[in-house]
């Protein structure tokens, strides 16, 4: 009897082992402006917020802040994920009234391609705008990418193309490095643009971070962000995100 009843312990002390080694680890699309190659498990979800602080560079500029940042995203089935974002609140320090947010992006990520060395996922979104009291549906198609350059360092990207009834047809662009600092701690640089084709101008803006991974279902993360063609703002922001 001692035998089976050590026997049971044993198999359960490694079946524990197996599933907290198989067990999925989060792969969120915070905080970098590329959203990330990688989907939702099937009949999993992440769950993903933030707040965003807008700071002046000039001081006749208000402060405004944006929480929660957030997005909700379910596996449907391997390689292919829906979701659900939401913009948040919005205050300033001109406005006292806080702004809840009506727009709302739906969408959806299949990736198409998985490889050692490389992955490649198309995104396709719809965001709903309030614009003066009008909804504005707005798409956008993506081509997400990622390459590994060495055990701890990664190279990724991001193609949209997008409509919005301002500025119309636009582009945006990005290209990023991450390096894996540890097996929890990971950095990154980014820069990304936005293309206005109907006033030919180009908006470049540039990004740094981290992300910090408290165990196989949870995440923090920060970062900073500024525009390279125009010096009035700053943004940092700090998130959470959860596997479920």
């Amino acid at each position: 009897m001692k035998h089976i009843k050590l026997l049971v312990i044993i198999t359960s002390l490694l079946l524990q082992v197996v599933l907290a080694y198989c067990q999925e680890i989060i792969s969120t699309d915070r905080p970098s402006f590329s959203t990330g190659t990688y989907t939702v498990g099937p009949k999993s979800f992440i769950f993903e917020t933030g707040y965003s602080l807008a700071l002046p560079l000039r001081n006749q500029l208000p402060t405004s802040h944006s929480i929660p940042i957030s997005s909700l995203r379910y596996g449907v089935a391997n390689n292919l994920e829906i979701s659900l974002g939401w913009s948040g609140m919005q205050f300033s320090s001109a406005d006292k009234r806080v702004k809840f947010s009506n727009n709302l992006a739906l969408g959806g990520k299949f990736s198409a391609i998985e490889k050692e060395d490389y992955n490649i996922s198309i995104l396709a979104q719809i965001v709903l705008e309030d614009i003066d009291n009008n909804i504005g549906i707005n798409p956008i198609l993506g081509l997400l990418w990622d390459y590994k350059l060495s055990n701890a360092l990664a190279a990724f990207g991001v193609v949209h193309i997008a409509y919005s009834d301002t500025p119309k047809f636009y582009n945006e662009l990005a290209i990023g490095l991450n390096y894996a600092a540890t097996e929890k701690l990971s950095l990154f640089g980014e820069y990304y643009n936005s293309i206005n084709y109907k006033s030919s101008s180009i908006a470049h803006n540039s990004m740094v971070g981290g992300t910090f991974l408290l165990n196989n279902s949870k995440q923090v993360d920060c970062y900073i962000s500024s525009p390279i063609n125009d010096t009035n703002y700053i943004s940092v922001g700090i998130g959470f995100s959860k596997l479920f």
